[in-house]
Protein backbone atom coordinates (compact mmCIF):
# COMPACT_ATOMS: atom_id res chain seq x y z
CA UNK A 1 0.00 0.00 0.00
CA UNK A 2 2.72 2.71 0.84
CA UNK A 3 4.65 1.55 -2.66
CA UNK A 4 1.20 2.40 -4.21
CA UNK A 5 0.29 5.79 -2.66
CA UNK A 6 4.01 6.96 -2.89
CA UNK A 7 4.04 6.25 -6.43
CA UNK A 8 0.45 8.35 -6.88
CA UNK A 9 2.09 10.98 -5.03
CA UNK A 10 5.35 11.17 -7.45
CA UNK A 11 2.66 11.25 -10.80
CA UNK A 12 0.30 14.02 -9.18
CA UNK A 13 3.47 16.05 -8.28
CA UNK A 14 4.98 15.97 -11.36
CA UNK A 15 1.80 16.32 -13.32
CA UNK A 16 1.80 19.79 -11.69
CA UNK A 17 5.25 21.36 -13.18
CA UNK A 18 6.89 21.11 -16.31
CA UNK A 19 10.52 21.87 -17.69
CA UNK A 20 11.16 24.97 -19.15
CA UNK A 21 14.10 23.85 -21.51
CA UNK A 22 13.04 23.06 -25.04
CA UNK A 23 14.68 20.69 -27.20
CA UNK A 24 18.35 21.72 -28.82
CA UNK A 25 16.03 22.74 -31.83
CA UNK A 26 14.29 25.85 -30.01
CA UNK A 27 16.00 29.10 -28.70
CA UNK A 28 14.25 29.45 -25.31
CA UNK A 29 12.31 27.79 -22.84
CA UNK A 30 8.62 26.21 -23.21
CA UNK A 31 5.47 27.30 -22.02
CA UNK A 32 4.00 25.01 -19.28
CA UNK A 33 2.01 22.10 -19.64
CA UNK A 34 -0.81 20.45 -18.39
CA UNK A 35 -1.53 16.94 -18.22
CA UNK A 36 -4.03 15.14 -17.69
CA UNK A 37 -2.90 12.60 -15.17
CA UNK A 38 -6.07 10.05 -15.31
CA UNK A 39 -5.34 9.90 -19.32
CA UNK A 40 -2.00 8.44 -18.70
CA UNK A 41 -3.83 5.33 -17.18
CA UNK A 42 -6.26 4.56 -20.23
CA UNK A 43 -6.05 1.80 -21.99
CA UNK A 44 -7.09 1.51 -25.72
CA UNK A 45 -7.24 -1.42 -27.98
CA UNK A 46 -4.31 -1.86 -30.22
CA UNK A 47 -6.13 -2.45 -33.05
CA UNK A 48 -7.33 1.48 -33.15
CA UNK A 49 -3.53 2.23 -33.61
CA UNK A 50 -2.16 -0.71 -36.34
CA UNK A 51 -5.04 -1.71 -38.05
CA UNK A 52 -3.31 -3.84 -40.83
CA UNK A 53 -4.86 -4.36 -44.00
CA UNK A 54 -5.54 -7.93 -44.98
CA UNK A 55 -3.62 -7.97 -48.18
CA UNK A 56 0.00 -6.78 -46.20
CA UNK A 57 1.76 -10.51 -46.40
CA UNK A 58 2.37 -10.27 -42.30
CA UNK A 59 2.00 -13.33 -40.94
CA UNK A 60 -0.06 -15.12 -38.75
CA UNK A 61 0.65 -12.86 -35.33
CA UNK A 62 0.87 -9.55 -35.92
CA UNK A 63 0.27 -7.16 -35.10
CA UNK A 64 1.06 -7.58 -31.59
CA UNK A 65 -1.55 -8.84 -29.07
CA UNK A 66 -2.39 -6.17 -26.88
CA UNK A 67 -3.85 -7.23 -23.44
CA UNK A 68 -6.02 -5.00 -20.30
CA UNK A 69 -2.96 -4.92 -17.65
CA UNK A 70 0.62 -5.62 -17.32
CA UNK A 71 2.17 -6.56 -13.58
CA UNK A 72 5.87 -6.09 -14.75
CA UNK A 73 5.36 -2.87 -15.94
CA UNK A 74 5.03 0.36 -14.31
CA UNK A 75 4.87 4.34 -14.78
CA UNK A 76 7.13 5.80 -12.56
CA UNK A 77 7.71 9.40 -14.12
CA UNK A 78 5.31 12.00 -16.06
CA UNK A 79 7.44 14.84 -17.25
CA UNK A 80 7.56 17.41 -19.67
CA UNK A 81 11.46 18.12 -19.69
CA UNK A 82 13.89 15.56 -22.28
CA UNK A 83 16.95 15.94 -19.32
CA UNK A 84 16.50 12.38 -17.71
CA UNK A 85 19.13 10.32 -16.68
CA UNK A 86 19.75 6.99 -14.56
CA UNK A 87 22.18 4.92 -12.92
CA UNK A 88 21.03 1.84 -11.37
CA UNK A 89 18.89 1.89 -9.09
CA UNK A 90 17.71 5.61 -9.55
CA UNK A 91 16.43 7.83 -12.21
CA UNK A 92 17.10 11.48 -11.91
CA UNK A 93 14.98 14.24 -13.28
CA UNK A 94 14.52 18.27 -13.32
CA UNK A 95 11.25 19.54 -12.58
CA UNK A 96 10.46 23.20 -13.13
CA UNK A 97 8.15 25.16 -11.49
CA UNK A 98 6.96 28.68 -13.16
CA UNK A 99 5.30 30.18 -10.88
CA UNK A 100 7.93 29.81 -8.15
CA UNK A 101 10.89 30.10 -10.80
CA UNK A 102 12.51 26.90 -9.42
CA UNK A 103 14.07 23.90 -10.62
CA UNK A 104 14.24 20.66 -8.63
CA UNK A 105 16.40 17.55 -9.31
CA UNK A 106 14.95 14.62 -7.75
CA UNK A 107 16.21 11.00 -7.91
CA UNK A 108 13.51 7.74 -8.03
CA UNK A 109 14.50 4.63 -6.70
CA UNK A 110 13.00 1.89 -9.06
CA UNK A 111 13.55 -0.90 -6.37
CA UNK A 112 12.10 0.93 -3.43
CA UNK A 113 10.07 3.15 -5.59
CA UNK A 114 10.14 6.12 -3.54
CA UNK A 115 11.45 9.62 -4.60
CA UNK A 116 13.05 12.24 -2.96
CA UNK A 117 14.49 15.69 -4.21
CA UNK A 118 18.30 15.73 -4.74
CA UNK A 119 18.79 19.96 -4.59
CA UNK A 120 17.05 23.08 -6.13
CA UNK A 121 17.76 25.46 -8.69
CA UNK A 122 17.09 29.24 -7.88
CA UNK A 123 16.28 31.06 -10.71
CA UNK A 124 17.92 28.47 -13.38
CA UNK A 125 16.55 25.87 -15.65
CA UNK A 126 18.51 22.73 -16.21
CA UNK A 127 19.54 22.48 -19.82
CA UNK A 128 21.36 18.83 -19.79
CA UNK A 129 23.09 16.80 -17.42
CA UNK A 130 25.62 13.82 -17.94
CA UNK A 131 26.52 11.31 -15.26
CA UNK A 132 30.06 10.41 -14.18
CA UNK A 133 30.37 6.96 -13.34
CA UNK A 134 33.60 6.66 -12.41
CA UNK A 135 33.78 9.67 -9.61
CA UNK A 136 29.78 9.17 -9.20
CA UNK A 137 28.71 12.08 -9.83
CA UNK A 138 26.17 14.22 -11.89
CA UNK A 139 27.70 17.22 -14.52
CA UNK A 140 24.68 19.47 -15.09
CA UNK A 141 24.79 22.62 -17.54
CA UNK A 142 22.25 25.38 -15.80
CA UNK A 143 21.04 28.84 -17.05
CA UNK A 144 18.71 31.21 -16.53
CA UNK A 145 15.70 31.53 -18.62
CA UNK A 146 15.26 33.29 -21.64
CA UNK A 147 14.02 36.74 -21.89
CA UNK A 148 12.55 37.26 -24.57
CA UNK A 149 12.35 41.02 -24.81
CA UNK A 150 16.12 41.53 -23.70
CA UNK A 151 17.77 37.97 -24.30
CA UNK A 152 20.85 39.84 -22.85
CA UNK A 153 19.49 40.26 -19.57
CA UNK A 154 20.67 36.93 -18.14
CA UNK A 155 24.10 35.83 -17.00
CA UNK A 156 25.78 33.46 -18.54
CA UNK A 157 25.59 29.81 -17.86
CA UNK A 158 26.74 27.29 -15.36
CA UNK A 159 28.07 24.11 -15.08
CA UNK A 160 27.45 22.46 -11.77
CA UNK A 161 28.53 19.05 -10.39
CA UNK A 162 26.54 16.89 -7.77
CA UNK A 163 27.96 14.08 -5.54
CA UNK A 164 25.91 11.36 -5.43
CA UNK A 165 28.07 10.07 -2.34
CA UNK A 166 28.33 13.30 -0.50
CA UNK A 167 25.87 15.31 -2.39
CA UNK A 168 27.71 18.11 -2.14
CA UNK A 169 26.91 20.63 -5.19
CA UNK A 170 29.63 21.87 -6.53
CA UNK A 171 29.80 25.27 -8.55
CA UNK A 172 32.63 24.98 -11.19
CA UNK A 173 32.02 27.71 -13.43
CA UNK A 174 34.46 30.10 -11.87
CA UNK A 175 37.40 27.24 -11.92
CA UNK A 176 36.66 27.56 -15.96
CA UNK A 177 37.16 29.86 -19.07
CA UNK A 178 34.23 31.25 -20.90
CA UNK A 179 31.95 28.10 -21.61
CA UNK A 180 29.86 29.46 -24.68
CA UNK A 181 31.66 29.65 -28.29
CA UNK A 182 32.23 33.23 -29.88
CA UNK A 183 28.97 33.41 -31.90
CA UNK A 184 27.04 31.63 -29.29
CA UNK A 185 28.32 34.22 -27.03
CA UNK A 186 27.64 37.05 -28.69
CA UNK A 187 23.91 35.36 -29.34
CA UNK A 188 23.62 35.16 -25.96
CA UNK A 189 22.49 30.72 -26.56
CA UNK A 190 21.82 28.18 -24.75
CA UNK A 191 24.55 25.89 -23.53
CA UNK A 192 23.93 21.94 -23.68
CA UNK A 193 26.80 19.46 -21.97
CA UNK A 194 26.59 16.59 -24.03
CA UNK A 195 29.45 14.35 -22.52
CA UNK A 196 32.85 14.14 -20.46
CA UNK A 197 36.54 13.72 -21.62
CA UNK A 198 38.12 14.30 -18.49
CA UNK A 199 41.32 12.09 -19.51
CA UNK A 200 42.12 15.28 -21.68
CA UNK A 201 40.79 17.67 -19.29
CA UNK A 202 37.74 19.07 -21.60
CA UNK A 203 33.90 19.15 -22.09
CA UNK A 204 32.13 18.59 -25.39
CA UNK A 205 29.20 21.22 -25.59
CA UNK A 206 26.94 22.15 -28.20
CA UNK A 207 25.90 25.61 -28.13
CA UNK A 208 22.22 26.83 -30.12
CA UNK A 209 21.42 30.43 -30.98
CA UNK A 210 19.06 32.22 -33.73
CA UNK A 211 20.61 34.95 -36.09
CA UNK A 212 17.27 36.64 -37.34
CA UNK A 213 14.95 33.16 -37.88
CA UNK A 214 17.97 31.42 -38.16
CA UNK A 215 18.94 28.40 -35.54
CA UNK A 216 22.42 27.74 -35.39
CA UNK A 217 24.59 25.92 -33.51
CA UNK A 218 28.40 24.57 -32.78
CA UNK A 219 29.55 21.53 -31.53
CA UNK A 220 33.07 21.65 -29.82
CA UNK A 221 35.20 20.46 -26.89
CA UNK A 222 36.55 22.84 -24.31
CA UNK A 223 39.54 22.47 -22.50
CA UNK A 224 38.99 23.68 -19.29
CA UNK A 225 42.12 24.75 -18.05
CA UNK A 226 43.01 26.14 -21.50
CA UNK A 227 40.16 27.92 -22.96
CA UNK A 228 40.69 25.90 -26.48
CA UNK A 229 38.26 24.65 -28.10
CA UNK A 230 37.96 22.07 -30.67
CA UNK A 231 34.88 21.83 -32.97
CA UNK A 232 33.69 18.73 -34.67
CA UNK A 233 30.95 21.25 -36.20
CA UNK A 234 30.54 24.62 -36.80
CA UNK A 235 27.00 26.64 -37.54
CA UNK A 236 28.27 27.42 -40.85
CA UNK A 237 28.91 23.90 -42.33
CA UNK A 238 25.31 22.68 -41.84
CA UNK A 239 22.65 22.53 -38.81
CA UNK A 240 23.20 20.36 -36.20
CA UNK A 241 21.08 19.24 -33.09
CA UNK A 242 23.44 18.08 -30.30
CA UNK A 243 22.21 14.46 -28.43
CA UNK A 244 23.11 13.69 -24.75
CA UNK A 245 22.46 9.78 -25.44
CA UNK A 246 19.82 8.53 -22.82
CA UNK A 247 20.26 6.74 -20.86
CA UNK A 248 23.99 6.58 -20.69
CA UNK A 249 26.64 6.21 -23.31
CA UNK A 250 26.89 2.97 -24.71
CA UNK A 251 30.22 3.74 -26.65
CA UNK A 252 32.66 5.84 -25.02
CA UNK A 253 34.55 6.25 -28.50
CA UNK A 254 31.70 8.00 -30.22
CA UNK A 255 29.25 10.68 -30.57
CA UNK A 256 26.60 11.40 -32.81
CA UNK A 257 24.43 14.46 -33.26
CA UNK A 258 21.87 14.68 -35.46
CA UNK A 259 22.86 17.12 -39.20
CA UNK A 260 21.28 18.98 -41.81
CA UNK A 261 22.53 20.77 -44.59
CA UNK A 262 22.15 24.60 -45.02
CA UNK A 263 20.34 25.41 -48.82
CA UNK A 264 20.39 29.21 -48.30
CA UNK A 265 18.56 30.38 -44.83
CA UNK A 266 17.33 27.05 -43.52
CA UNK A 267 18.17 23.62 -43.10
CA UNK A 268 16.99 20.83 -45.78
CA UNK A 269 14.55 18.16 -44.87
CA UNK A 270 16.85 15.61 -45.11
CA UNK A 271 18.50 13.75 -41.95
CA UNK A 272 22.01 12.63 -41.45
CA UNK A 273 23.18 10.77 -38.10
CA UNK A 274 26.86 12.07 -37.84
CA UNK A 275 29.36 10.10 -36.05
CA UNK A 276 32.73 11.54 -34.28
CA UNK A 277 35.71 9.47 -32.96
CA UNK A 278 36.12 11.57 -29.96
CA UNK A 279 38.98 9.45 -28.21
CA UNK A 280 41.21 11.33 -30.19
CA UNK A 281 42.96 14.79 -29.82
CA UNK A 282 41.37 16.07 -33.12
CA UNK A 283 38.06 13.96 -33.59
CA UNK A 284 37.29 13.60 -37.02
CA UNK A 285 33.92 13.14 -38.35
CA UNK A 286 33.71 9.54 -39.45
CA UNK A 287 30.35 8.06 -40.49
CA UNK A 288 26.98 9.72 -42.02
CA UNK A 289 24.00 7.34 -42.11
CA UNK A 290 22.22 8.78 -45.44
CA UNK A 291 24.05 7.96 -48.85
CA UNK A 292 22.72 9.84 -51.80
CA UNK A 293 19.26 9.54 -52.09
CA UNK A 294 18.93 6.02 -50.41
CA UNK A 295 15.84 6.62 -48.10
CA UNK A 296 16.55 5.03 -44.77
CA UNK A 297 15.51 5.33 -40.93
CA UNK A 298 16.80 7.98 -38.19
CA UNK A 299 19.93 6.29 -35.65
CA UNK A 300 20.99 6.06 -32.68
CA UNK A 301 24.03 6.27 -30.94
CA UNK A 302 26.85 3.58 -31.68
CA UNK A 303 26.21 0.44 -29.53
CA UNK A 304 29.47 -1.13 -27.49
CA UNK A 305 30.30 -3.05 -30.22
CA UNK A 306 30.94 0.40 -32.23
CA UNK A 307 28.34 -0.52 -34.99
CA UNK A 308 25.29 1.89 -36.20
CA UNK A 309 22.27 -0.16 -36.48
CA UNK A 310 19.35 1.47 -39.31
CA UNK A 311 17.19 0.70 -41.67
CA UNK A 312 17.80 0.81 -45.54
CA UNK A 313 15.38 0.82 -48.46
CA UNK A 314 16.82 -1.05 -51.12
CA UNK A 315 14.21 -1.47 -54.22
CA UNK A 316 11.30 -2.25 -52.12
CA UNK A 317 12.52 -3.82 -49.32
CA UNK A 318 13.34 -2.59 -45.67
CA UNK A 319 16.64 -3.93 -44.75
CA UNK A 320 18.15 -3.95 -41.38
CA UNK A 321 22.00 -3.21 -40.70
CA UNK A 322 24.51 -2.61 -38.91
CA UNK A 323 27.34 -0.44 -39.64
CA UNK A 324 31.17 -0.81 -38.11
CA UNK A 325 32.10 2.35 -37.49
CA UNK A 326 35.69 1.25 -36.94
CA UNK A 327 35.78 -0.88 -40.18
CA UNK A 328 33.22 0.93 -42.42
CA UNK A 329 31.73 -3.13 -43.10
CA UNK A 330 27.57 -3.44 -43.37
CA UNK A 331 26.09 -6.55 -41.92
CA UNK A 332 22.66 -7.57 -43.05
CA UNK A 333 20.55 -8.28 -40.06
CA UNK A 334 17.60 -10.91 -40.24
CA UNK A 335 14.13 -10.25 -41.67
CA UNK A 336 11.86 -9.47 -39.65
CA UNK A 337 8.29 -9.39 -40.19
CA UNK A 338 7.51 -6.14 -39.60
CA UNK A 339 8.89 -2.32 -40.58
CA UNK A 340 11.39 -1.94 -37.36
CA UNK A 341 10.73 1.55 -36.42
CA UNK A 342 13.53 3.24 -33.64
CA UNK A 343 15.82 0.63 -34.08
CA UNK A 344 18.70 0.87 -31.75
CA UNK A 345 20.69 -0.66 -29.78
CA UNK A 346 19.53 -1.12 -25.93
CA UNK A 347 22.43 -1.01 -23.55
CA UNK A 348 26.18 -1.27 -22.76
CA UNK A 349 26.22 -4.57 -21.48
CA UNK A 350 24.29 -5.77 -24.25
CA UNK A 351 25.55 -6.16 -28.01
CA UNK A 352 23.81 -8.42 -28.86
CA UNK A 353 20.22 -7.15 -28.10
CA UNK A 354 18.44 -3.90 -30.08
CA UNK A 355 15.13 -2.40 -29.72
CA UNK A 356 12.43 -1.41 -32.38
CA UNK A 357 8.83 -0.72 -32.60
CA UNK A 358 6.61 -2.68 -34.68
CA UNK A 359 6.07 0.03 -37.47
CA UNK A 360 3.29 -0.21 -40.31
CA UNK A 361 3.14 1.81 -43.90
CA UNK A 362 6.15 3.44 -43.80
CA UNK A 363 6.54 7.03 -45.76
CA UNK A 364 9.26 9.18 -46.53
CA UNK A 365 9.86 12.58 -44.97
CA UNK A 366 13.03 13.66 -46.99
CA UNK A 367 15.27 11.33 -47.00
CA UNK A 368 13.76 9.90 -43.29
CA UNK A 369 11.69 6.63 -43.42
CA UNK A 370 8.68 7.05 -40.63
CA UNK A 371 6.28 4.37 -39.81
CA UNK A 372 2.56 5.83 -39.92
CA UNK A 373 1.35 3.62 -37.64
CA UNK A 374 2.88 2.21 -34.21
CA UNK A 375 2.36 -0.49 -32.38
CA UNK A 376 4.39 -2.30 -29.51
CA UNK A 377 7.79 -2.21 -28.52
CA UNK A 378 10.09 -5.29 -29.33
CA UNK A 379 13.51 -6.51 -28.16
CA UNK A 380 15.60 -8.19 -30.43
CA UNK A 381 18.76 -10.95 -29.94
CA UNK A 382 21.11 -10.28 -33.01
CA UNK A 383 23.22 -13.39 -32.78
CA UNK A 384 19.71 -16.01 -32.15
CA UNK A 385 17.54 -14.02 -34.15
CA UNK A 386 14.63 -14.07 -31.16
CA UNK A 387 12.96 -11.38 -30.32
CA UNK A 388 10.12 -10.88 -27.59
CA UNK A 389 7.20 -8.65 -26.90
CA UNK A 390 7.81 -5.87 -24.18
CA UNK A 391 5.19 -3.87 -24.01
CA UNK A 392 1.38 -5.27 -23.36
CA UNK A 393 -0.13 -1.46 -23.29
CA UNK A 394 -0.90 1.41 -25.17
CA UNK A 395 -1.11 4.84 -24.45
CA UNK A 396 -3.33 6.83 -25.94
CA UNK A 397 -1.02 8.73 -29.30
CA UNK A 398 1.91 7.78 -27.24
CA UNK A 399 5.01 7.80 -29.47
CA UNK A 400 7.73 5.03 -28.22
CA UNK A 401 11.33 4.82 -29.36
CA UNK A 402 11.71 0.94 -27.83
CA UNK A 403 13.22 0.12 -24.86
CA UNK A 404 16.80 0.51 -22.80
CA UNK A 405 18.73 -1.48 -20.00
CA UNK A 406 18.64 0.38 -16.89
CA UNK A 407 22.54 1.59 -16.63
CA UNK A 408 25.40 0.13 -14.22
CA UNK A 409 22.84 -3.20 -13.75
CA UNK A 410 24.43 -6.03 -16.02
CA UNK A 411 21.32 -8.42 -15.18
CA UNK A 412 19.30 -7.04 -17.97
CA UNK A 413 16.80 -7.26 -14.92
CA UNK A 414 15.02 -3.72 -15.71
CA UNK A 415 13.88 -2.11 -19.11
CA UNK A 416 13.30 1.87 -19.24
CA UNK A 417 10.35 2.43 -21.69
CA UNK A 418 9.65 6.43 -22.85
CA UNK A 419 6.68 7.19 -24.18
CA UNK A 420 5.94 10.64 -25.70
CA UNK A 421 2.41 12.36 -26.01
CA UNK A 422 2.87 16.00 -27.64
CA UNK A 423 5.52 17.32 -24.94
CA UNK A 424 4.83 15.04 -22.28
CA UNK A 425 6.82 11.64 -21.14
CA UNK A 426 6.04 8.86 -19.22
CA UNK A 427 8.85 6.93 -18.09
CA UNK A 428 7.93 3.44 -17.69
CA UNK A 429 9.93 0.28 -15.89
CA UNK A 430 9.54 -3.53 -16.88
CA UNK A 431 11.17 -5.82 -14.70
CA UNK A 432 12.70 -8.38 -17.66
CA UNK A 433 13.02 -10.85 -15.57
CA UNK A 434 9.76 -11.23 -13.67
CA UNK A 435 8.14 -11.01 -17.24
CA UNK A 436 9.60 -13.85 -18.52
CA UNK A 437 11.53 -12.15 -21.11
CA UNK A 438 15.34 -11.82 -19.40
CA UNK A 439 17.23 -14.44 -17.69
CA UNK A 440 19.04 -13.66 -14.39
CA UNK A 441 22.67 -14.11 -16.62
CA UNK A 442 21.21 -11.48 -18.94
CA UNK A 443 20.27 -13.31 -21.85
CA UNK A 444 16.88 -13.17 -23.95
CA UNK A 445 14.85 -16.07 -23.58
CA UNK A 446 13.24 -17.65 -25.76
CA UNK A 447 9.31 -17.21 -26.35
CA UNK A 448 6.87 -19.44 -24.40
CA UNK A 449 5.20 -22.08 -26.27
CA UNK A 450 1.71 -21.44 -27.33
Amino acid sequence: MLRFCCFWILVVWLAGCDSPSRSARDAGPDAPDHVDVADVQDVVDISDLVDVPEDTGYPDGWPAPSCDEDPHQIAVAVTGSNNYKALYPNLFLPQADYDTDQTEVFSFNIETQESRILFTLEGEFLSDMVIDVESQSIWLSVQERWNYENPADRAPPRILRWNLVTEILDDLTPQMPPLRSDECEANYGNLFIQMLDLERNRILFYCEFTVGTKIQGDLYFLNVASGEKIYLGRHEDQYYRGMTPFPEPFHSSYYYAYCSPWIGNTYTGNWDGCYWKVDELLPPLIFESSDGDRLNSSTAQADSDGRVLQVWQINDDYVSTASSLATGEVMILPALPVYPQSLAPTGKFFPQLATWVEGYDPIAMGNMLQASRLGHVFIWDLQANVYRQVTCLNDVGAYRGGITMMPGDPTGRYGLIVSVIGDTKIIHVKDLRAAGIMSEDGHLLPAPEK
